[in-house]
């Protein structure tokens, strides 16, 4: 989904040119957003059921995400943290650094789209090995730990470097989404092992869309935000600073499952 949004955006940005992105042909991305959501949609409504149904007997007739706030209140909570955080280094590394450079770089914004997407390809190669490794070598826990502990140090530099020209804006692009996709391979086998099985789809899937829904989703508006409000280019980078140490703090109190059997 990450790659083909920024291969699309590329190459609209590339065909059409700068001022007709900036007055109309923004638009068409979008449109061919919309294409592919009713496309899944007719997909997904053509699906037929397994034919699973659960045991009777251990059912519990109380909404699984009451029991997942109810039994697990502090995962719950450290969960939505750590998602947060998650959230808003995706979106400002991937989503907002390449408009961030063609806005206050030295290169166009059709070739900031371009080397994300290049280092998407990348990411995408990198998700599956991390999350081998993790499953057989280092506990995920430490793995996104040290990850996460990386990208806040270099937070600040990678924003600075991306105010550069074409060399150092890459490699802050390059290095920071491959820093991202060590976590994507690891980060959903993390939050799902903390929930139990009576409730573990609705209680990942709240804390995860809470963080990436919300904390993610509102992370470049609040970056372009504080930019403007105190002037400072390097406030982007300050707030995923701030969004991976919300990560780690919440990683540091959450336990690692990761060689436990599922619950």
């Amino acid at each position: 989904g990450y790659l083909l949004a920024a291969g699309f955006a590329a190459l609209t940005t590339l065909m059409a040119g700068h001022h007709a992105v900036q007055g109309w042909a923004w638009r068409v991305p979008f449109l061919a957003g919309g294409v592919l959501a009713v496309l899944a949609y007719l997909v997904r409504s053509r699906l037929t059921d397994t034919g699973y149904e659960p045991d009777k007997a251990a059912e519990d007739d109380e909404l699984p995400i009451r029991q997942a706030f109810r039994r697990s209140p502090k995962i719950m909570l450290l969960a939505m943290l750590f998602t947060w955080g998650y959230g808003v280094a995706d979106y400002l590394t991937l989503v907002f650094l390449p408009t961030f450079g063609s806005k206050f770089g030295a290169i166009s914004d059709s070739l900031a789209l371009e080397i994300v997407t290049v280092t998407q390809l990348f990411v995408l190669v990198l998700i599956p090995l991390t999350g081998w490794l993790t499953d057989h070598w280092i506990l995920r826990r430490s793995w996104l730990i040290g990850n996460f502990g990386l990208l806040l140090v270099l937070a600040l530099p990678f924003f600075a470097m991306a105010q550069g020209a074409l060399t150092p804006f890459a490699i802050a692009q390059v290095v920071s989404g491959l820093m991202l996709g060590s976590i994507m391979g690891v980060a959903p086998a993390m939050l799902s092992e903390q929930f139990r099985s009576e409730y573990r789809l609705s209680g990942y899937s709240l804390a995860f869309n809470v963080g990436l829904g919300i904390g993610g989703g509102t992370a470049p508006l609040i970056a372009t935000a504080l930019i403007g409000l105190t002037g400072v280019k390097l406030a982007a980078g300050a707030y995923l600073l701030v969004g991976c140490a919300m990560s780690v703090v919440a990683l540091w109190m959450l336990k690692d499952r990761g060689r436990q059997p599922l619950r």
